[in-house]
């Protein structure tokens, strides 16, 4: 299977700029013109998911972003649960759950791995398992992960992933440790993700199939 080298930058760049937005917040997105000068621009939440082409059922739900959450960079673990929104229109249930590591002084690595349950909830859908990359804030944080996936309903087969997701407070946690995580406490969050799945072309003349999915959900961070 070939990758396309362009689809995780692109992927990333997108979740980047929705980042900004955080539901009900304007987004600032700096570029620079055709003479290579920066230029900030200001877009609403609106604008941006347009831009993405992200559903307006993913988003319609997401609640405002929470300034008084619990500080990731104390997040060693993180599960989760929600919605994927597949490229055919329809919507599966969706687990995911990721391990945070190694930390560095600029991008921690972990792993992730994630599951659609099948429409016929006689089993898994799909699932994957990443190598992620985290970037840590105080209220939200960036995560970009690549691996390889199946599908195991429908077309089945092999498929690459490429994926960025951002990940936001909720609620202040609870107050108890789990699996040796460096915080004592839990907290939960909410998650937006951006998915390219490349597998091998089963339509005449199209070697390579490229998929964009769309997540939503919610889960706790410890």
């Amino acid at each position: 299977m070939k990758f396309n080298k362009w689809t995780l930058g692109l992927a990333a760049v997108a979740v980047m700029a929705y980042t900004t937005a955080a539901r009900a917040q304007t987004g600032i997105v700096t570029t620079t013109n055709a003479n290579g000068v920066p230029v900030t621009v200001t877009l609403s939440p609106a604008q941006i998911e347009a831009a993405l082409g992200v559903p307006s059922a993913a988003t319609a739900s997401m609640p405002a972003f929470n300034t008084n959450g619990l500080d990731f960079t104390n997040v060693n673990y993180k599960v989760g649960t929600g919605m994927e929104y597949l490229p055919s229109g329809g919507v599966s249930s969706y687990i995911e759950g990721d391990a945070d590591l190694w930390h560095t002084k600029i991008v921690d690595v972990g792993v992730a791995g994630n599951a659609a349950l099948a429409s016929s909830s006689s089993g898994f859908q799909s699932a994957a398992i990443d190598l992620e990359l985290l970037k840590n804030f105080s209220n939200f944080q960036i995560a970009g992960q690549a691996g390889v996936g199946g599908r195991f309903e429908g077309t089945s087969g092999i498929y690459g992933e490429e994926s960025a997701e951002l990940n936001y407070n909720l609620a202040k946690g609870t107050g108890f440790s789990f699996l040796g995580a460096q915080s004592s406490s839990v907290f939960t969050y909410v998650f937006a993700k951006v998915s390219l799945q490349e597998s091998e072309g089963t339509t005449a003349g199209k070697k390579i199939e490229l998929d964009k999915c769309f997540y939503v959900g919610a889960g706790l961070a410890f």
